[in-house]
């Protein structure tokens, strides 16, 4: 209850930003588990909008990215990660998605994945991110094909 209350005294251009956010995280988590990657990729890189005449910041759209991600199952972080990226092209602001794999100190390999915006990581930044090595991006891959995830 007091969550709800909370999110009703914010302004309502926060609480639509809001909004926005946790419908994509759940339309990204459900598309996910049904199309191939590669696809919905597509989908994440759509032109942004233009003539908006208020721009939520970089910082404020991945703030209510991280809020809305405790309400959706399972949101992984490349759930987070394809998220922000839409929301943030639809403002206008550029990231780039980033793919990385570690070892576990058990021998397990582990993927991450997060949005950088020059040097700086806007979502999925961890603290032991640099011990991730970074993949190519998908653009950078000759010959991609489709790609299904099953997370």
């Amino acid at each position: 209850m007091r969550k709800l209350a909370n999110f009703l005294r914010r302004p309502r251009a926060v609480r639509r930003l809001q909004l926005q956010a946790g419908l994509l995280l759940l339309a990204i988590r459900i598309g996910l588990w049904l199309l191939p990657f590669d696809r919905l990729r597509r989908y994440c890189e759509r032109p942004p909008r233009t003539g908006l005449k208020r721009r939520p910041t970089a910082r404020t759209i991945t703030w209510a990215i991280r809020t809305m991600a405790t309400y959706v199952p399972r949101a992984s972080c490349l759930t987070r990660a394809l998220a922000g990226k839409l929301l943030l092209a639809r403002y206008g602001h550029v990231a780039e998605l980033r793919f990385g794999v570690a070892k576990s100190p058990q021998g397990v390999l582990e993927a991450h994945a997060w949005l950088e915006q020059g040097d700086a990581v806007l979502l999925g930044n961890l603290p032991d991110l640099r011990r991730y090595a970074v993949l190519p991006t998908l653009e950078q891959v000759p010959g991609k094909g489709s790609y299904r995830t099953s997370s």
